[in-house]
């Protein structure tokens, strides 16, 4: 993180201090979005999430990840709750994230995570190209993922 800091951000040691909400909500974001896991909901960092856009719902939106594709009916529940509680603007997944990079997009073990997107009307965020980290990359190859937006063009792919 300090290389990212210095070589991108070219920023100071003040990336890394925390954010009270009266000093982040002052900035000029339009939207902040912040993955969180629908079955953790009690975590503190997610609480602190929530937080923020409880104070700015006009300001902040959230971004919901993590999903366990394997327990899809867990996952389901857990996904319909959330965003039904809490202002969720989308929903993201990364292949090579979760379940070893085994599942390319066009696996079955998403297509009730696709359905379900197309029945909240939860644009689905699907990360592509390879990875940073030194992980299995050939599952975000983005010629597994047409497939899939061929096949659901009702989704709001992004």
């Amino acid at each position: 993180m300090v290389r990212v800091k210095e070589d991108y951000f070219k920023a100071g040691q003040s990336m890394f201090e925390s954010r009270e909400r009266s000093t982040s909500c002052s900035t000029r974001w339009t939207r902040w979005a912040s993955s969180a896991r629908a079955d953790d909901e009690h975590d503190p960092l997610v609480e602190r999430v929530l937080s923020f856009v409880e104070q700015r719902p006009d300001r902040f939106n959230l971004g919901l990840g993590g999903h366990n594709l394997l327990r899809p009916m867990e996952n389901l529940r857990n996904l319909e709750s959330f965003v039904a509680n809490h202002p969720v603007a989308y929903t993201v997944i990364g292949p090579s994230f979760w379940g070893d990079g085994m599942y390319p997009p066009s696996d079955a073990v998403y297509y009730p995570l696709y359905t379900k997107c197309c029945e909240l009307d939860l644009p689905l965020f699907l990360n592509t190209g390879l990875p940073g980290p030194p992980i299995p990359g050939e599952v975000q190859n983005p010629s597994t993922s047409t497939a899939c937006a061929c096949a659901s063009p009702s989704c709001a792919w992004r």
